[in-house]
This record gives structure tokens, sequence and C-alpha cells, in this order.
């Protein structure tokens, strides 16, 4: 793919859209042609065994029936033993019949392969063989040749991201997230307090201490709060102070902020440090300090979190609401735990990955719940801290909100409002569950709680889809 850093440029420049169906494809293709394994996986179901390196094209333009329309595949691929095209899809979506018509027609003579998610294979119109997002995934070669694509897969949420993670890593990082839990996530909330003069520590000391304002960060590791009203004298409705991964086993410290519709458009200005969290209104983030690797936490690292951190809040607020951040009171750091950097790095470097595959194994579950909708669209909208399922999908304006429990311990689905048939049907249904491991709860909606042994296991997505199609009384559309 001698195109493939110009095409991959021109995909970086389109500021109305994210052309992530197309820059995957661009990466596959050029993956296919380093890593033999994936392409011989690839090839298997048609029949061909590839005696030589492949040769792959992407985004090539032809024309159907001399001239009459013009159509683009999205990889060529040509071995000495035949020409396969495919065309992958990412989310829902599925090729036309008559979009896999016009290729066969531009491509005589070639096989054409559609890519797309496990769950919408059966959706595929005849015509084409069919391959899964999941299948790229067990074919990588293992070590470094795969790990590059594996690893943009999973952050992009494309095919079951638990493939190819080790078995031992949900039992790793909850070991790890204890650590941070006990040492840690203490000095985090008493530095988030800090950030605060009087009379406003208080008032946070009282939120973080309160159940139902308690957030988690959207990046890494950390404490916070939210609230429908913000701090007095201030455009602050929510604070998140976090560690967050960095390169080269550096810990990155960073502050989100619930900002009022003043203050949200003074962080929103272009040249302001901060940035908005994605999927998110008025939730904004920082980073305040990195501690390198190699070392143990210090005091000092504490206070520099402290002191960027009322010095970001001061200059976010100056100019807003005509008065400023007061930046009045102590401000006293903790002391540093006893914890290195290169622990809590490891920590973030096992549970990162396990969140990604957990929250994708959450959306997989409504993708098949409620089928594809029209457009391509996903059957459910996003929120903060979870994935609510669209108006109109389920009887009575009733909705399903989905998420992950920050600890990993938990994926839950709960039904806004309950009905108490539906508890009864959970209750009917409980003895067909196949999985192994801890009970499933009900509160108001289905929690399957996880262990090392079911997190990684391949029926986890359907057995929780069948189930949840038995609680809201209605079949599943055919994955």
């Amino acid at each position: 793919m001698n195109e493939f850093l110009p095409r991959l440029y021109r995909l970086c420049q389109s500021a109305s859209r994210l052309p992530r169906e197309d820059f995957l494809t661009l990466c596959l293709g050029r993956q296919i042609e380093r890593d033999a394994a994936l392409t011989a996986s690839l090839f298997r179901p048609l029949g061909i065994a590839p005696s030589a390196p492949v040769r792959v094209r992407a985004q090539v333009r032809a024309w159907v029936e001399a001239g009459a329309s013009l159509v683009v595949a999205d990889l060529v691929i040509e071995a000495d033993e035949g020409v396969v095209v495919l065309e992958a899809k990412v989310g829902p979506a599925v090729p036309s019949e008559g979009q896999l018509q016009r290729l066969a027609a531009a491509f005589p003579g070639a096989r054409i392969l559609s890519l797309v998610e496990a769950s919408a294979t059966a959706r595929v119109p005849p015509g084409a063989a069919v391959l899964s997002w999941d299948d790229v995934l067990r074919g990588l070669s293992p070590g470094p040749d795969g790990d590059e694509l594996r690893e943009l897969l999973r952050s992009s949420g494309v095919g079951d991201t638990r493939i190819g993670l080790p078995e031992d890593l949900w039992a790793r990082a909850r070991r790890l997230h204890e650590r941070y839990e006990a040492a840690l996530r203490p000095r985090l909330q008493t530095c988030l307090v800090a950030l605060c003069p009087q009379p406003l520590a208080d008032a946070v000391e009282a939120a973080l201490d309160d159940p139902d304002r308690q957030v988690e960060p959207s990046e890494g590791w950390g404490p916070g709060f939210a609230s429908t009203r913000p701090l007095p004298r201030t455009g602050v409705k929510g604070l998140c102070l976090s560690v967050d991964l960095g390169e080269d086993e550096e810990l990155v410290w960073k502050l989100e902020v619930l900002a009022g519709r003043a203050l949200a458009k003074a962080l929103a200005r272009s040249g302001s440090p901060w940035r908005r969290v994605p999927s998110t209104e008025r939730w904004f983030v920082l980073e305040l300090h990195r501690s390198p690797g190699g070392r143990n936490l210090r005091g000092e690292d504490l206070k520099q979190v402290v002191a960027i951190g009322r010095a970001a809040l001061r200059h976010a607020h100056s100019g807003v609401l005509g008065r400023a951040w007061d930046v009045r009171g102590p401000g006293m750091a903790p002391s540093a735990p006893r914890l290195s950097v290169s622990e809590l790095v490891r920590g973030l470097s096992a549970w990162a990955p396990l969140e990604a595959a957990l929250s994708g194994c959450v959306a997989e579950v409504l993708h098949r719940v409620f089928g594809p909708l029209e457009g391509g669209r996903a059957p459910y909208r996003w929120t903060r801290d979870a994935r609510l399922s669209r108006k109109g999908l389920l009887p009575g304006g009733q909705r399903l909100r989905a998420w992950v429990e920050p600890d990993l311990r938990t994926l839950a689905f709960a039904l806004e409002p309950p009905s108490a048939p539906q508890a009864e049907r959970f209750l009917q249904a409980l003895a067909s569950w196949p999985l192994p491991g801890p009970v499933l709860g009900w509160e108001g909606g289905l929690r399957v709680e996880l262990s090392a042994e079911t997190w990684a296991h391949p029926g986890l997505v359907p057995a929780i889809v069948a189930l949840l199609g038995e609680i809201l009384d209605r079949p599943a559309p055919e994955a």
C-alpha cells in the first residue's frame, strides 16, 4: 500500500465527520500486507490459500457497465490465486444488496467479502462471503506484529475487544484497583477539597460523601462529584481529580470541571487549554501535572496538583460572572501515599483495556437486543456514565440504561421505570442462566456480577441478550 500515508493524511482533514470506517479499513489493509497469518485467516472462508504475499489497494474506484455508474471498493486484495474485494462496515451497518451487486459487476471474477460486526453477520444480503471484526481480532498475529491494529480496534470499540486479552486480566486489574482504592483515592479526595477555599471546601467534602452526587472521571482513576447547582459564587457544578496513563511510564494528573453555561463558554474558547470531555456538553478536562515513573510518589507531586489546579480554576473564572475563583484558604495537600508511580501505571495499564472491553460488551448487548435502526444509528445515546436506549424502542416510554460499574465488577442494565412483571420474568429466567460465577441480581434491572471466570467467557454477551429478551418479553433480533 504505497498510498497508505497520503490516504491516511487526507482522512484526517475532515472537520465535518469522523471517518472511522475508512480509517480502520485503511489500517486493516496495511496490516493484511504485513501479516501472513491474518491474510490466511481472512481468505480461508473463500477457499483461497495465498502462497505468496498479497497486494492491497484501498478506496479503489471502478465503473459499472462501461461508465454507467461509479463504485468504490474499500479494499482490493490481489493474490496469485485470485482477487478479493472487501467491503467493511463498523457499528450495526451492513452493505446493501445493491452495493454488493455493483461491486461484483465492477470487479468481474473477484470474490466479494463483507466485513461487519458479529451481531450483524446474519443481516448481510446473499451474494458475498461474510467475516466479522471478531475474526480479524482472532486472526491477528500474536506479539508486536498484531498488537498495533489490535489496540486500534480496541480503542475504536470495534469487534469483541476481549479477544486477545490475557485470561487473568480481570483478577489482576481488580487487585491493583483495590490497592489504589485503599491508598491513593483518599489522598485524591483530600486534594480535591484543598483546591477549594472555605466555605467551598466544606460543600465539596459533603458532595464527595453523598452517594447521589458522586461521579467517576472520564479518564483514569479518581473521585469526583456533580450537582445541579454551581458552588456559591462560582461557575462550577462538578469536579473530578484523576490519575491517568501517560507515555514512558508517566502518571498524568487531570482535573475535570462540570461548568455552568457562562463558564463553559469561557472554557470552550479557541486557545483554551481545557478540552471538552467526549459525549458530554459541559464537562472539561485539563492536565495538571506529570509524575515520572521509576520512583515513589512524593509530597511535591500532590502540592503541585493542588497549586496548579487552584491557579487553573482562578484563571478559568477570570472575567466570568464578574468575579474570580477565590483562592484564599490554606490549600494544604495531603502527604503522598506509599505507592510507586510504576505500580499505578501497571494498574491503569490493566484497568484501561479491561474497562474498554466491558464497555464494548454493554454496547454489543444493546445492539443485539434492539437491532439496527434506520440510517445505521446506534440504538442508544450516550450520557456521561451510561448508554440510554432511544425513545420508542420499548413500549410505554420505558428506557434501558446500561453501564459498567467503575470498579469493573458489574455490568448493569436498569429499566426506567421498572415493572413488577419484568421482575417476575427475571426470577423465572434466572434458572436458565448458563454461565458460571456469581448469581445475578435485580435492582430495577439486571445486574451481572463478574468474576475472573466470567468476564472473558465467550457466551457472556449472548447470555445477557437472551435474559434481557425474556425480561422485556420480546425476542432478540437474530445475531
